[in-house]
């Protein structure tokens, strides 16, 4: 794998799986390749490290203290989570465009 190549220490597998998965579901999703594990610097693989987290915190905290009090890291999601939806409204209509091209090569009778 060209990620590993060149390392001669070891390396996070949890880390590669969940930037393979990630990977994987935006490509099965809209169709475009945000190679997350060649460039772990990814500006939207950074914002949905973010989310994932903050997600889980929330889900298991008994008081929804982000609702009286803003926190860095809320603050952080926040951004994250707007970054994200701006992006994926991109994907969206990049695949859609993609489809529409494609359905109109597609013979109309079979």
């Amino acid at each position: 794998m060209k990620v590993l190549e060149g390392k001669s220490s070891g390396f996070d597998i949890q880390k590669l799986v969940k930037n393979y998965t990630q990977d994987l579901t935006i490509n099965l999703a809209f169709g475009s390749d945000i190679n997350v594990l060649e460039d772990p610097e990814n500006t939207l693989h950074n914002h949905l490290s973010n989310i994932f987290p903050m997600l889980m915190s929330r889900m298991l905290s008994p008081i929804r203290y982000w609702r009286l009090i803003r926190l860095k890291r809320d603050k952080q999601y926040d951004e994250s989570l707007a970054y994200v939806k701006v992006q994926l409204v991109e994907l969206i209509n990049a695949a859609r465009k993609k489809f529409k091209v494609k359905s109109q090569k597609m013979p109309k009778k079979f």
